[in-house]
């Protein structure tokens, strides 16, 4: 993973484990391709959800670690929804391909 990456609790993810220990402890049959359809479902409920949030990015980093940042993220929300702060220098910031993005400026 890359150590850009944080550790996200979705709320979806969790409330299947749960219908899944309930399942169990009600020693209901669970087969494979129903668990799959399961998480099929909850992958499906995270990026919704997801959707309805704008991810904000800071960062300061060159342009290439900024694109490889956004390309991670981009597989886990829309890459609309990701507003990158950009604190790095001015004459990097034309060269990041992401909308939407905003320079923030250095004050002092």
């Amino acid at each position: 993973m890359p150590a850009f990456a944080a550790n996200v609790y979705h709320l979806p993810t969790a409330y299947m484990c749960d219908v899944v220990a309930v399942l169990w402890r009600k020693k209901c049959l669970l087969l494979p391709h129903k668990i799959e359809l399961l998480r099929t479902v909850c992958h499906a409920i995270d990026h919704f959800l997801m959707s309805l949030v704008l991810n904000l990015i800071l960062s300061h980093e060159s342009a290439p670690a900024v694109a490889r940042m956004l390309a991670h993220w981009s597989t886990c929300v829309a890459p609309d929804s990701l507003l990158l702060a950009y604190g790095g220098s001015e004459s990097e910031f034309p060269s990041i391909d992401h909308k939407p993005k905003i320079l923030v400026e250095h004050l002092y």
